[in-house]
C-alpha cells in the first residue's frame, strides 16, 4: 500500500480506543488549562473526540494526531469561553433590561398614586386658592400675570400659592420628595 492510500490507524475503531486512551488525561488537564472547570473540560474533550470520529473520512491530518488534537481542544475551548462570555453579557442585559422593567413599572405606580393624591389635594383647596394654583402651575403663568388676570394684587397671589403649597406639601407627606420636584417655586 502506497502512503497516500494508507489508512490512519485511529480512523479505525480500536487506533481510535488506543488514541483516546493515550491522550484523554492530558487533553483534559490541557483543557482545564483554559475553562478552569474540570467537567467541562472532560466534556469539551469528549466532543473533540466524538467530532474526530465522525468526521474521521473527512479529516486529513497534515501534523501528528497529538498536536491536531491538542489545536481541537484549544480552538474548542476558546470557543467556549467565548460562548460563555456571550451568555454572561446576554444574562447581564437581561438582567438589567428586567430591572429596568421593573423600576419603569413600580415608577409609574408611584407616578399613579401621585397623580391622584395631588388631583384630590388640589380639589381640596379653597376655590380662590385652587384657581391660583392651577394657573400658576398648569398653566404657568407668573405671578403677576395671575394677579393682572384676576384682578387681585401680587401680594394676595403670593400669599395664596403659599397657603395652597403649605397644604399640598402636607397632604403628600409620603410622596414629598416627588412632590418637590412638582411644586418647585416660580
Amino acid at each position: 500500500m502506497s502512503k497516500q492510500t494508507e489508512i490512519a490507524p485511529w480512523k479505525h475503531k480500536k487506533g481510535f480506543e488506543t488514541l483516546f486512551n493515550d491522550h484523554y488525561e492530558s487533553l483534559v488537564a490541557y483543557a482545564c488549562s483554559f475553562v478552569e472547570e474540570y467537567d467541562a473540560a472532560e466534556e469539551l474533550v469528549q466532543e473533540v473526540f466524538f467530532k474526530l470520529w465522525t468526521q474521521r473520512d473527512k479529516v486529513n491530518i497534515k501534523s501528528t494526531v497529538r498536536g491536531y488534537l491538542y489545536s481541537m481542544v484549544r480552538n474548542a475551548s476558546l470557543n467556549l469561553i467565548k460562548h460563555l462570555k456571550i451568555t454572561e453579557e446576554y444574562k447581564n442585559h437581561n438582567k438589567l433590561s428586567i430591572e429596568q422593567f421593573e423600576q419603569q413599572v413600580s415608577d409609574a405606580a408611584e407616578l399613579s398614586d401621585l397623580q391622584k393624591k395631588i388631583k384630590r389635594s388640589i380639589n381640596a383647596l379653597p376655590l380662590q386658592r385652587k384657581k391660583i394654583f392651577l394657573m400658576s402651575r398648569y398653566d404657568c403663568l407668573k405671578y403677576q400675570q395671575i394677579a393682572d388676570e384676576l384682578g387681585i394684587s401680587i401680594r394676595t397671589v403670593e400669599k395664596q400659592m403659599s397657603a395652597a403649597l403649605k397644604f399640598m406639601r402636607t397632604e403628600l407627606g409620603e410622596f414629598l420628595m416627588l412632590a418637590v420636584f412638582f411644586f418647585n417655586g416660580n
